[in-house]
């Protein structure tokens, strides 16, 4: 089993203080690595009896300024005995982390800004995770910091200061006993939900006419070419996987094969009555079997695309979705605006928006927009993009490919402080490889460069990605750059001789919530054997995948019947996947 340390008395102090809970982030980190976690309260280090049902231990910042030296010991001894404790800036434990601290580094101005830098070191825990895109680009740090010297331990990233190497460990890892302890020295549930949900937009930048999600990056003038929030879960990915845990895959399967990549392809309906547009893209789309998802835009009071239009669409195997218009016609983004658009396109179509995105990228605040459009059924927003530069700029809706965010990966939406940090059922998709291959978008309709979409496709093989393959509608009908950019992607996955499931925006959505809310019950019984219960409501099944020891093999039956596994040496830690069927089943591991 996997804890973490979630201590509902700190939160609502925290709370009460006007400050965010960030450690409640671990559940959303949890999340990505496809475990399901118990949360458990702070008290709970006081009984060592109850630390020995876990393996590992995740202690987030909170939490950890606020450990009794019961917990401490029993946390020694716990780790002495075979457990894996991961802290993040956990203060008064450097005897069991292997660290001395010296002194700390106050974020500031706030909560949203770069505090420091670190790259990674050569380690296994390490091997191949860092950006071949951008390689010297170190990752970000967006917390206090803790300066701390590895004495007993490995420092495998290091602080950087003044641009270079310092003395003091970002990352360490020791082997105490029997287990394991990894500190870091910046509290990562903060540093990757300020990365995922941006900085909270308080009104109109001076070079813009809206509020817009390119403010909200926290990057500054850091590339956008390496996903800093993935990279970090792919260390933690490493470090949980010293147990035989068992880990949904990110993908599902492709039949009864094991996907290397997703791509969901959406684009924006456009701001023309020519709405026959919309269907030659969808047209040309189906022709080259492949999903697409289609937003219509409001514009004054109306939705230009016609009811028989959209049945065809939706009739070539494809969605309709809502392009919220605030940009145009309306002054901002508020609730009012956005179900009275939502009524409309209800009205009109007959079903309720599922995934939507927003004109010019138009956001406000932090998270509300998010809840206003949960309230009116909506379950996902395709409106972080990768890119971050002004309206005002020539390039602004030119091709983009790059992680704005910080991640290819779908992420749910928490609130603020001021509505106690709850989770809220609503995701966001963000933009990663935007209108590449052509340049019609910057109304340049002779170029065509189709080999600029080799590089996305290359980087979500090797992280299988879920990457945003976005191309308006109106681009794909008029530009025949466009078109062999979509072809060219086909042809070039066929060379690499590459598995990847299609999806579209909705059906992205389906996949992600199914598989984080979908219950799981693990059990490791011992190093040689592991057992996990599930339900499974997405139709094709699950792809599960279990760390191996050096030289093990591993063999997986599910219901009594024999699983087939593929073997993989990804990221330094070797693993076995297999595909696992929908439904309710319990799957046993036998470690030979």
């Amino acid at each position: 089993m996997i804890a973490w340390i979630c201590d509902d008395e700190i939160w609502q102090a925290t709370n009460r203080l006007g400050r965010n809970y960030w450690d409640v982030y671990i559940r959303e980190i949890m999340n990505w690595q496809g475990i399901r976690a118990q949360a458990w309260p702070l008290a709970a280090l006081e009984d060592i009896r109850q630390l020995g049902r876990i393996r590992t231990l995740a202690i987030g910042r909170l939490a950890g300024s606020r450990l009794t030296e019961p917990m401490k010991s029993n946390l020694d001894a716990w780790v002495r005995a075979g457990g894996t404790l991961i802290g993040f800036a956990v203060q008064g434990l450097d005897s069991v982390f292997g660290i001395e601290s010296a002194d700390s580094i106050r974020q500031m101005p706030d909560d949203y800004s770069i505090s420091g830098y670190f790259s990674l070191q050569a380690h296994p825990l390490t091997t191949d995770i860092h950006s071949s895109l951008c390689p010297e680009q170190p990752l970000l740090i967006l917390s206090d910091i803790m300066r701390v010297r590895a004495v007993q331990s490995q420092a495998i990233a290091r602080l950087l200061e003044s641009g270079a190497s310092s003395p003091y460990a970002a990352v360490t890892w020791r082997e105490l006993g029997k287990g394991h302890a990894a500190y870091f020295a910046f509290d990562v549930a903060q540093t990757i939900w300020v990365i995922h949900q941006g900085r909270p937009l308080n009104g109109v930048p001076a070079n813009e006419p809206y509020e817009r999600t390119g403010d909200m990056q926290v990057m500054g003038a850091n590339s956008r070419q390496v996903a800093y929030a993935d990279e970090i879960l792919l260390v933690l990915q490493n470090m949980l996987a010293r147990h035989p845990h068992v880990f949904l895959h990110q993908l599902p399967p492709a039949g009864d094969t094991v996907a290397d990549a997703l791509l969901f392809w959406g684009g924006d309906g456009c701001g023309t009555r020519q709405t026959d547009i919309l269907v030659q893209a969808s047209d040309f789309m189906k022709a080259n079997a492949l999903p697409y998802h289609i937003n219509v835009i409001y514009h004054r009071d109306q939705l230009w695309l016609t009811p028989e239009e959209a049945r065809r669409i939706v009739t070539n195997g494809h969605e309709i979705s809502i392009h919220y218009n605030f940009a145009d016609t309306m002054p901002r983004i508020s609730a009012e605006h956005i179900k009275l658009q939502n009524d409309l396109f209800f009205e009109k179509y007959g079903i309720r928006p599922c995934c939507s995105v927003n004109h010019c990228l138009c956001w406000t605040g932090w998270a509300e927009p998010a809840k206003w459009m949960a309230a009116c059924d909506g379950r996902a927003d395709n409106t972080f993009g990768g890119m971050n530069l002004p309206l005002t700029h020539p390039n602004a809706n030119g091709p983009c490919f790059g992680f704005g965010f910080g991640t290819t990966f779908p992420f749910n939406f928490y609130d603020g402080w001021q509505g106690g940090n709850q989770r809220i059922e609503f995701l966001e998709e963000p933009i990663a490889a935007y209108e590449l291959g052509h340049r019609m978008s910057l109304r340049d309709a002779e170029t065509k460069l189709p080999e600029e979409v080799h590089a996305p496709i290359d980087y979500a093989l090797k992280y299988h990605a879920t990457l945003n393959m976005f191309y308006h509608g109106v681009y794909l009908a008029q530009s025949p750059g466009a078109r062999e950019a979509v072809q060219e992607t086909l042809r070039y996955i066929r060379e690499k001789n590459a598995t990847i499931v299609h999806m579209a925006n909705d059906q992205l959505w389906r996949w992600w919530d199914t598989r984080a809310n979908m219950k799981l019950s693990e059990t490791i019984a011992d190093r040689n054997s592991t057992r996990l219960e599930y339900e499974c409501g997405y139709p094709g099944g699950i792809v599960i995948k279990i760390p191996l020891r050096t030289d093990s093999v591993i063999r997986l039956t599910c219901d009594g019947n024999i699983l087939q596994t593929q073997t993989r040496r990804e990221f330094g830690t070797t693993w076995a996947y297999a595909v696992a069927p929908s439904g309710a089943h319990v799957i046993e591991g036998t470690f030979e």
